[in-house]
């Protein structure tokens, strides 16, 4: 199942805040911890540099080896990749890939075809994409996070900007506490108890929005 917390900010980042609030996403990958925390001045010579703060917690299903662990990151490319699901189509694509010059380091790794496909073909890549999958994808070259879901919202994404600051994350708790302003949508929770479910894009909480499928 997998889960992912992150945090891009130009602000100083509370790492042990963020590790804190990664308790309620930890259920999601028992198997395994990975975490970066780094700035962006160290992958390229942008002068508008960022603090980034990423967690996974892996849930080990189709390559068990290390070498598809996360958060993964291609030096070729110069991308970062935070990816939770399934691509069932993932050997196709990466042949295709691999007839394009493309080197893998994992045996068979869905995730590393999702991260050197979209570093090569472009954002449009995941319309390729046959699965179940929630992405944090950051181009550390254009400084562009992009954040993307399944077409039927099977995997959770939830996201909060603020004050020059991204958080995203698989959990709504995860993401919420690390909100600092966070307060209740009366409006939203007003449709929960109409419908018992609040539609994308929003959540319970003020500027907090779920991605939508």
């Amino acid at each position: 199942m997998c889960g992912f917390l992150g945090t891009i900010s130009k602000q100083e980042i509370n790492i042990d805040r963020t590790k804190i609030s990664n308790k309620h996403t930890i259920c999601r990958g028992p198997d395994s911890k990975k975490e970066i925390f780094s700035n962006t001045r160290e992958y390229n010579d942008l002068e508008n540099s960022y603090n980034f703060h990423f967690l996974f917690n892996r849930l080990s299903i189709l390559d068990l080896s290390d070498l598809a662990e996360q958060p993964m990151y291609s030096k070729e490319f110069n991308t970062l990749l935070m990816f939770n699901g399934e691509i069932f189509n993932h050997a196709a694509l990466r042949s295709e890939l691999e007839k394009n010059g493309i080197e893998f380091i994992s045996d068979h790794s869905d995730s590393e075809v999702v991260l050197l496909g979209i570093s090569y073909f472009g954002i449009e890549y995941v319309s390729k994409l046959v699965g179940q999958f929630s992405i944090l994808f950051f181009n550390l070259n254009t400084m562009e996070v992009f954040l993307i879901r399944d077409r039927t919202g099977q995997k959770p994404l939830f996201y909060c900007i603020e004050n020059n600051t991204l958080i995203a994350g698989s959990n709504l708790k995860s993401v919420s506490s690390l909100d600092k302003n966070k307060s209740l949508d009366l409006e939203s929770l007003n449709t929960y108890l109409s419908l018992g479910v609040v539609p994308s894009p929003k959540t319970v909480f003020k500027n907090i929005y779920k991605v939508k499928p």
